[in-house]
Parts: C-alpha cells; sequence; structure tokens
C-alpha cells in the first residue's frame, strides 16, 4: 500500500511539472489588441509590465521588402517584416496591425493580413471594432537574441482620398521563465500612402537612356533607345494610372514607333522605360 501511494505520488508530481512547462508553451500565444495603437493598450499595461515601455537595449523595427519609399498601391500583396531583438532574451513576441488613418473612421482594419509560418490571426474589440492583428504562435519566437516575423499585407482595392495607413506593432523580449516578470515590451509605427506620380518617376534611382519625339505628339510617338536587354515602355496620367504599356524588344540603337490610343486626351503625360534594373521617366505633351 505504501509503494502504491508512492507511485501516485510521484505521478501526480509529475503530472504538475508536465502541466507547469505546458502551460508555459500556451502562455506564449499572441493576444491581439496589445499594439499600442489608438484605443488599444500596449503589453506593458496588462501583463509584462517589470519594465518601462520601449526600455533597455532592444528594439523593435518594421520593414516591407517590396514598398518602395512607404508608397503602396491598391490590392497589391507586400511582405512585411517585424523584427524585435535583445542580447540574451531567448524568446520573442508579436502584435501587428493595419489601421485607417482616414477621418471617421475610428481607425479600423484595413487590407488584409496573411500570417507566416510562425504567426497567426487574431482578432480583438477595440472602439466598436472587430480589429484584425497578426501574432505569434506558441513558441513561434522561440530563439536567442533576435527574431524576424514574415507575414503579408494586402493592400484595399479601393483607396480612399489622402487616406494615410498606419502599421503598429509590438513586440515581446522574454527570458522564457514561465512567467511574464523579466520581459521588456518594444513598440513601433510606421505610416503608409498611396503611390503617386512622383513616387512612380523616382522608383528608379539608375537611368536608361532613350529619346522621345515628336514633342508634342499628335497620334505617333517614336521612342530612341539605347539598350541591349528587353525594356518596358509605360505612359502615366497625372493621377499616376496607367494609360498605355507595351514591351520593347531588345535591340540596340532601335527605334521604336508607338500608336497612342486614340481615346487620350491632350495635356500632360509620363513616358517611363524601365528593365529590370534601371528606370527612366520623361514629360510628354499631347496635342492631337
Amino acid at each position: 500500500m505504501k509503494k502504491i501511494k508512492t507511485r501516485l505520488l510521484t505521478c501526480l508530481c509529475c503530472t504538475v511539472i508536465f502541466l507547469t512547462c505546458f502551460a508555459g508553451i500556451l502562455n506564449d500565444n499572441g493576444r491581439a489588441g496589445r499594439t499600442g495603437s489608438p484605443g488599444s493598450n500596449p503589453c506593458t499595461t496588462s501583463c509584462h509590465s517589470s519594465f518601462a515601455l520601449n526600455s533597455g537595449d532592444g528594439s523593435i523595427t518594421i520593414t516591407c521588402d517590396n514598398m518602395p519609399n512607404w508608397n503602396y498601391e491598391p490590392n497589391t500583396v507586400y511582405t512585411i517584416n517585424v523584427t524585435v531583438q535583445k542580447p540574451n532574451m531567448v524568446i520573442f513576441g508579436l502584435g501587428f496591425e493595419a489601421l485607417n488613418n482616414t477621418s471617421g473612421s475610428n481607425f479600423e482594419t484595413i487590407g488584409a493580413l496573411t500570417p507566416g509560418n510562425d504567426t497567426q490571426i487574431k482578432f480583438a474589440p477595440v472602439s466598436g471594432f472587430s480589429r484584425q492583428n497578426i501574432v505569434h504562435l506558441p513558441n513561434g519566437g522561440l530563439t536567442s537574441n533576435t527574431k524576424t516575423f514574415t507575414f503579408t499585407w494586402t493592400s484595399p482595392s479601393t483607396i480612399p482620398t489622402n487616406s494615410t495607413i498606419t502599421f503598429y506593432a509590438a513586440g515581446v523580449a522574454g527570458n522564457n521563465n514561465n512567467s511574464n516578470a523579466g520581459d521588456y515590451v518594444y513598440t513601433a509605427n510606421q505610416e503608409i500612402t498611396p503611390l503617386n506620380t512622383a513616387a512612380k518617376i523616382n522608383e528608379f534611382n539608375e537611368p536608361v537612356n532613350f529619346n522621345l519625339y515628336p514633342m508634342p505628339v499628335e497620334s505617333l510617338l517614336n521612342i530612341e533607345i539605347d539598350s541591349a536587354t528587353e525594356n518596358t515602355f509605360e505612359l502615366y496620367n497625372l493621377e499616376g494610372k496607367i494609360v498605355y504599356h507595351s514591351i520593347l524588344s531588345r535591340n540596340v540603337g532601335k527605334t521604336y514607333t508607338i500608336q497612342l490610343p486614340i481615346e487620350l486626351f491632350n495635356g500632360i503625360y509620363f513616358a517611363k522605360v524601365s528593365n529590370s534594373k534601371s528606370s527612366k521617366t520623361k514629360r510628354i505633351i499631347i496635342n492631337k
């Protein structure tokens, strides 16, 4: 009987140890509504409160692989990277959301987030709206010193006039001691604005060489280009919208003649010639 009690006690102790460790894993599950965005609180308010917000030698940064100058286009998928780092920390957490800053929007979620390998989607009610957040999976940030969470954001199909969107991110740098004590919290935000004509013009720094004539253009536009690669020709109106698109085959010194669409109105346009390495834009005038 004594042996049975001893074995039972040993099993109970093992069970308690297992559940404690398992609970620690579950507690690494991210929570939505903790980015510190308008109407929400950062993680330091309700859980990781050992240190002041954004203290210590850690940081959080937001980058995007395919959004030059933080100018976005409608209905486009962008790859977002959020990096949380602090030396000697062994687990990292994430909260991220994209909010509409347009007047009267009450900072509602805008666009669509898609999680990556170490993240998931969660929702939180804030100011009467359900906000979509990217947060870490259980142990999704289990690594030393630094962690980069990668996921995608798809911009809205319709962009309101003068719409500014803000990305909000909060990161936790933790010591993985199965409690919230001793963890650091960092926050960051990044405003993005709709892509305009100026952004299109400055999309590349290295120009290709080409000439356009005659000027003004009536119906036929000649493009004289010195390039040994295939190029793309695009014509933009003053609103930054593409009104004509064509592929120019590779041929050094060749002159291309383009018949402009008859529906184009008279006025100023921007002609861009680009390839995989460079681009250049020039202004043209159409006067039929």
